[in-house]
């Protein structure tokens, strides 16, 4: 006889493959990656401690649940575009990221390996600047991406991925004076979809983890 968690993760993990599959029949590039990342979100909620808030756990899932190289990495030209603002470019942060940034001149398709790890730069921060840092991870950038698509109906930045055959994501040089544009591939969510549903599924099971035990269900329709 089947056990109860293992059951419920058949049925939930069935489920979001199911999804999945209807997403990848849509159309809009925009649609897909809209419902590529709300997806990901009871996945995430699936794996995380109660009550743990909503950018947390949706970044957990991907430093802990897909196999993305790159998600620790840090992106310069965010970082300095975000300094800049703040009125912070007399600190070493900056001038260490705006050094490495001004060694790497735009191409017109760059790779994320390209950039350094947060643990490399944390040497440059000073303590105030750490969490500013970590915000400025790929991890932590694809959440503000997927908020960008859920909240906004729209991606964040101006680049695009002309080609539609981009499997990782890439920075793309839309002029000459070195503005650099992130972009995240339809392709490239729908793999970190996929690596979710095998990692939550194989979590789940190796905890004992009911799924549906995370999730409020029934007429009562209570906020989480």
């Amino acid at each position: 006889m089947t056990s109860p968690y293992r059951l419920s993760v058949q049925q939930f993990i069935g489920h979001f493959r199911d999804q999945g599959d209807a997403i990848s029949h849509v159309v809009s590039d925009l649609h897909r990656k809209l419902l590529y990342c709300s997806a990901l979100d009871p996945l995430a909620r699936a794996v995380c401690p109660e009550k743990t808030k909503n950018r947390p756990r949706f970044v957990n899932l991907l430093l802990n649940h897909t196999d993305w190289a790159d998600a620790q990495r840090v992106s310069l030209f965010q970082l300095t575009c975000h300094l800049r603002l703040k009125g912070r470019t007399r600190f070493r942060l900056y001038r260490e990221a705006k050094l490495r940034l001004d060694l790497s001149p735009p191409r017109r398709r760059a790779p994320l390996s390209t950039s350094p790890t947060f643990a490399e730069m944390t040497i440059y921060a000073a303590q105030e600047e750490l969490e500013v840092l970590r915000f400025h991870t790929y991890a932590e950038l694809f959440y503000t991406f997927r908020n960008s698509l859920v909240h906004e109906y729209r991606e964040p930045g101006y680049g695009t991925d002309w080609s539609r055959k981009a499997t990782e994501p890439f920075y793309t040089n839309l002029s000459s004076f070195g503005l650099r544009e992130l972009v995240f591939p339809t392709t490239f969510i729908a793999s970190i979809y996929e690596q979710a549903l095998q990692h939550v599924s194989q979590h789940l099971l190796a905890q004992k983890v009911n799924p549906h035990s995370k999730f409020n269900f029934g007429s009562h329709w209570r906020a989480s």
